[in-house]
């Protein structure tokens, strides 16, 4: 049993329970696309919680966006902010089924949660070409 879980979620959008991007006239236009970021917070406890940031973006997105990178991306089908909580669930749960059989640092859980969200303490190492 996982004790890493969902705190909290959030988007620059507002109200996620009831937003839908398809009935934003800014973000959807004629083409059923869209891309929305979304924040969770995730721990085992409040006070020791980390953000991660995901996009969330309909396959049409990606199809009229190419060529396009996906890290840190979940593609769906139709916006569902149930399927969205649940896919992130399952990461975790996943994440920590690793944890748990091979007896590692918890810490490592969100090591391998930034393999697939944005994680706010990632290190960036960035290499400037000249």
């Amino acid at each position: 049993m996982s004790k890493f879980k969902i705190f909290s979620y959030r988007s620059i959008y507002g109200d996620l329970a009831t937003y839908d991007p398809r009935l934003d006239p800014h973000r959807f236009e004629i083409y059923n696309e869209w891309l929305v970021p979304i924040g969770f917070t995730i721990g085992s406890n409040e006070k020791d919680d980390h953000c991660f940031e995901l996009q969330v973006c309909s396959a049409e997105f990606i199809a009229r966006h190419t060529p396009t990178w996906g890290r840190f991306r979940l593609i769906l089908a139709d916006w569902d902010l149930e399927e969205i909580i649940y896919s992130v669930e399952e990461i975790i749960k996943e994440c920590c089924e690793i944890i748990n059989e091979q007896h590692i640092p918890a810490e490592q859980v969100y090591k391998n949660l930034s393999r697939y969200m944005e994680w706010e303490f990632e290190p960036v190492n960035i290499i400037h070409l000249t």
